[in-house]
């Protein structure tokens, strides 16, 4: 049993707590002894306890109160008892930006919370920067990320301003219909007239039978959101709604699935009726044969063209010979559908033509330089399919992805 001071000497509870962690580690007692360490080691490092820490460190004494002889009624504490702030808010603060100088952040604060911590470590967003000595977590502001987060901690009795509440309020009430460029019931809004009547000009009104083109061409028309019901696309091929929706500029297909002539028939459902195909030098024959062979539908042999010719010394020499058997032999002209270039190097038969494709096909990113070069002086081309199941290099090559409001959604 272990002693206590008398009656008329202060007992206090960090010495306790020392006592009963030598006890329970002398003893072997698993239970509580991972608490009591773990009160001990603050203790240790001059740390005081918490009202909370406090009360339960009290309760452990009087838990093994049979160690200790004559354990008073009153423990005291030799170091004072730490207040914790345990305020909960959200606000929009200033944020220091070393690039564009002050802008703004969504400033979270709360103290230690498992339950809340799971709640935090589950959003989508990543904070830029936490104080641990304010227990403040920095995210980055925009509308989206202020609305995600009040709608995730709302339930958690955090305190909101009324000028955070009445900036939610307006972000909730928003419709994208009032503001963001797009296609609502069939109708082109928040654009300009001159602008729509271009729009419609080049594909008509909207309707259920060229939603898919709107779809497909939003990048390139200026147009955010396209709403659409699943009947107004339901008639085309998975492969051709694939295209149409695509979240980037570029989508991967793979030549085991998808087959040239699939291919070029979705193209011709999307009204894509030039198509500029970057062909490796490496794989020049097999690749222009395949898809001279699957395009027959597309387009005649003589409304395609091979822009480029290889040295008889070339160990694909007989590549000349073929694209003559073919027919496809031809200069670049207006009429053309298809057009064949070498990913070495841009083309300066394509650029000086003023020829303008509707769609570039790639096959191996490995040149993904003069790729680039080439699609960088074709900036109008919204649609780019890496045909090749094989990619050397990430899928955001040129673009990245959409963000949340520019996209298509169905209704």
């Amino acid at each position: 049993m272990l002693p206590c001071k008398s009656h008329t000497e202060e007992v206090y509870v960090e010495d306790l707590i020392f006592e009963l962690y030598e006890y329970l580690k002398n003893t072997n007692h698993k239970k509580d002894f991972k608490l009591i360490k773990s009160f001990a080691k603050q203790l240790k490092n001059g740390i005081a306890f918490t009202v909370r820490q406090n009360r339960l460190a009290t309760d452990k004494i009087r838990e093994y109160k049979q160690i200790y002889s004559d354990l008073p009624e009153v423990i005291g504490n030799r170091l004072p008892l730490r207040e914790i702030d345990r305020s909960r808010w959200i606000k929009i603060t200033e944020y220091p930006n070393e690039r564009t100088g002050i802008s703004y952040a969504i400033a979270v604060r709360f103290s230690f919370d498992k339950h809340l911590i799971n709640i935090i470590g589950k959003m989508k967003l990543n904070s830029i920067m936490y104080d641990s000595n304010k227990k403040i977590h920095y995210y980055k502001y925009s509308d989206s990320n202020f609305k995600y987060l009040i709608d995730t901690v709302k339930n958690q009795q955090f305190q909101i301003s009324e000028f955070e509440q009445d900036l939610y309020d307006k972000i909730t009430s928003y419709r994208h219909c009032d503001y963001v460029p797009g296609v609502y019931d069939y109708e082109i809004r928040n654009i300009s007239d001159y602008g729509k009547s271009r729009i419609e000009e080049r594909l008509g009104e909207p309707c259920s039978d060229n939603i898919i083109h709107y779809i497909d061409r939003r990048r390139q028309l200026g147009l955010n959101r396209i709403e659409y019901t699943t009947s107004d696309i339901s008639d085309y091929s998975n492969l051709t709604r694939d295209i149409a929706t695509r979240q980037s500029p570029q989508i991967q297909l793979d030549p085991d699935t998808v087959s040239e002539n699939q291919l070029f028939n979705s193209l011709r459902d999307l009204k894509r009726e030039r198509i500029l195909v970057i062909v490796p030098k490496h794989r020049c024959i097999e690749i222009i044969e395949k898809m001279d062979s699957g395009s027959r539908d597309f387009c005649d042999p003589s409304e395609a063209s091979v822009m480029f010719r290889l040295s008889n010394n070339d160990p694909n020499a007989r590549f000349n010979q073929i694209i003559k058997d073919r027919l496809i032999n031809n200069v670049l002209t207006d009429d053309t559908k298809i057009a064949y270039t070498l990913d070495l190097k841009p083309s300066k038969v394509l650029f000086k033509s003023g020829w303008e494709p509707d769609a570039a096909i790639i096959f191996d990113t490995q040149k993904s330089l003069a790729i680039t070069k080439t699609l960088q002086m074709l900036t109008h081309i919204d649609l780019h399919i890496i045909y090749d199941k094989n990619i050397n290099h990430p899928i955001d090559l040129f673009y990245k992805k959409l963000s949340e409001s520019d996209s298509v959604y169905e209704k």
